[in-house]
């Protein structure tokens, strides 16, 4: 969570785990400077950063 807080210059508002496609991921809702909520999908065993959207975009599928 402090990796993607860090990474996307924003402040960790809180996290879930979740069961992806196939890993567990966190999904982390972030507060940026510009007063915008982003969400971070990031897999749980890397650490790695998935996929990120705006709060008030649509869901991509």
């Amino acid at each position: 969570m402090q990796k993607a807080a860090a990474h996307l210059q924003a402040e960790a508002l809180g996290a879930r785990l979740c069961r992806g496609e196939d890993s567990l991921v966190y999904e982390v809702n972030l507060l940026r400077r510009d007063g915008k909520i982003i969400r971070a999908v990031i897999d749980a065993r890397s650490g790695q950063i998935l996929d990120t959207k705006k709060k008030d975009e649509p869901r991509a599928r």
